[in-house]
């Protein structure tokens, strides 16, 4: 993995702590080579909470997928459609306010996704396969 960077699996990762709107971090992921990440299973989320917890526990952090094209219709950075694999807070993805189209994950403890406005600055995790 390239410095800074963590393996798990066949990936490597990184939380950010800096806070970006969803498209300044997925642009920041793509020139480190990558994209935001995108938990597929329960070993990749369960490595995403203990990454991002590591950085800051107390900040929401960017995920790479969105349903911006279809409303609640969730695909990965790469295109791909979300799997049977979920991790969403009870009550979510709830499209408050009409707006929210990216994937995010909570805090500590919760640590679980969100849908959220994309203008919204929050800190980030990039994948590089």
């Amino acid at each position: 993995c390239p410095k800074g960077y963590k393996q798990s699996g066949a990936s490597c990762y990184k939380a950010f702590d800096k806070k970006k709107n969803h498209d300044e971090a997925a642009k920041i992921c793509r020139a480190e080579g990558g994209s935001l990440a995108m938990p597929r299973d329960q070993a990749t989320n369960d490595f995403l909470v203990n990454l991002k917890n590591e950085v800051d526990g107390t900040s929401w952090f960017w995920l790479g997928a969105d349903d911006k094209n279809d409303e609640g219709t969730w695909q990965y950075a790469d295109g791909e459609p979300f799997g049977s694999y979920r991790n969403w807070f009870p009550g979510e993805p709830n499209q408050a306010g009409g707006n929210e189209d990216c994937l995010m994950m909570f805090e500590s403890p919760r640590n679980m996704w969100n849908d959220q406005g994309c203008a919204t600055k929050q800190k980030f995790i990039c994948q590089i396969q």
